[in-house]
């Protein structure tokens, strides 16, 4: 992916964030503002019923206009045109507030209406405790003959409380933007460690190779004087040079392999390839050196629909690397086993040896990059965990699966389903 595309998603990524942080804020906001409407015409109704209650008590006419105003948010006057009685007042209230399921606590006062002087006040709640008086603000209020005012001081924390669901969903909103926006911190900082790694390895390897290169050449000129070819201690001298030359530089072209990897699988050429063909090719190839360690290759090409669209060239790279794994972890003298057979979905390869096995715990790590199975203080086996790596990395860009059974001590099995149909 390039990192072009990479900073579109990463801006997109954050607008999305953003979007969804805003939203849910609006959200919320008009949540609030709806429940306390709500509240507001509740409150209106059930002040509308009192004052009906107390005018129909008092034998009286209630005024055609500004029976309720509402001159702040938690402030309620009511006009009702005929004297108020507190006991029958405070009554009808809470009658009134039950019905109408109001139950936050309220405070309440009666104003002379000439003076604008409380004459008086109490503090209710639907529960008939009576609540310490609290300091009442006078209220300036026009064109009212007698009046009462009814008051809820905690009227706002009680609307957000009812709102406990919108709080839960902009909770859980909040949490996944904020696993989001670290999911990309991450990806980020990971895409940049295998930068520095892949240069790192790039570089570090192209170093090797000068050296490398210049021991093999003067290797071919020690071998090719005749001081060193009349000589048989030297002569082996030579050849064990050239042979580790070789060896290591084998190993340097693999580490640049995998460092590469990832461009190379862009770049396959796939081609129809009869994998019991490639299966005889690799077993002549392999058995002179397994006999020479009196081991044995079976194959076993059972598959009657062995043909595949493969990159012939990884296939066989793949399938050279479980055949290695197989010969370097064996007990004492390597057994291999390759067996080809059809399945519902397509040809299946197994390579089975009987080996040391894997222990569990090392399975799922098998195909990671650059992971060896651990053995102790023996150091027999040499190499750099890249090979399962790549033969994973080869079989997912195909759409093959590659899988793994094995039993510690007991040798191992690798399946490779080839999945020609969907």
């Amino acid at each position: 992916m390039s990192n072009r595309t990479i900073r579109i998603l990463l801006w997109l990524s954050a607008f999305a964030i953003a979007g969804l942080i805003t939203l849910q804020a609006y959200w919320v906001y008009q949540s609030y503002q709806i429940r306390k409407s709500q509240f507001h015409q509740t409150v209106m109704i059930a002040l509308r019923k009192t004052a009906e209650a107390i005018a129909k008590f008092n034998n009286s006419k209630l005024p055609n206009k500004n029976l309720i105003q509402h001159p702040a948010n938690n402030y309620y006057v009511v006009n009702i045109n005929s004297p108020i009685d507190p006991t029958v007042l405070e009554y009808y209230l809470l009658k009134e507030f039950e019905a109408h399921h109001i139950e936050q606590p309220f405070e309440y006062g009666i104003y002379d209406c000439a003076t604008n002087d409380l004459v008086y006040g109490n503090c209710c709640n639907l529960d008939d405790k009576v609540l310490p008086p609290s300091h009442r603000k006078r209220l300036d209020v026009k064109d009212l003959v007698y009046y009462f005012v009814v008051r809820f001081p905690k009227v706002t924390p009680v609307v957000l409380k009812d709102m406990w669901l919108s709080w839960a969903f902009s909770g859980i909103v909040i949490l996944v933007s904020f696993f989001l926006a670290y999911s990309i911190y991450i990806i980020l900082r990971q895409k940049r460690y295998s930068e520095v790694q892949r240069d790192f390895i790039n570089n570090l390897t192209h170093e090797f190779k000068t050296p490398i290169t210049a021991i093999s050449l003067a290797a071919q000129t020690l071998a090719g004087e005749s001081s060193i070819a009349s000589d048989p201690r030297l002569q082996r001298y030579v050849q064990l040079i050239s042979a580790q030359a070789k060896r290591l530089h084998d190993q340097v072209e693999k580490i640049l392999d995998a460092a590469r990897l990832p461009k190379k699988l862009h770049q396959l050429k796939p081609s129809t390839v009869d994998i019991n063909a490639v299966v005889k090719a690799l077993a002549e190839e392999w058995k002179p050196r397994i006999e020479r360690e009196r081991g044995q290759l079976y194959t076993h090409l059972y598959a009657q629909n062995a043909k595949v669209s493969a990159d012939k060239v990884h296939l066989i790279n793949m399938l050279n690397t479980l055949i290695d794994n197989a010969v370097k972890y064996k007990k004492d003298i390597p057994h291999v086993t390759i067996l080809t057979m059809d399945t519902p979905d397509g040809p299946r390869l197994v390579v089975e040896d009987r080996g040391i096995g894997i222990d569990e715990k090392d399975r799922n790590k098998l195909f990671q990059r650059f992971y060896r199975i651990s053995t102790g203080n023996v150091h027999n086996v040499k190499g750099f965990g890249l090979g399962l790596y790549y033969a994973a990395q080869i079989a997912k860009a195909h759409g093959w699966k590659i899988t793994v059974a094995s039993q510690k001590g007991r040798g191992s099995r690798f399946i490779i389903d080839f999945h020609t149909k969907h």
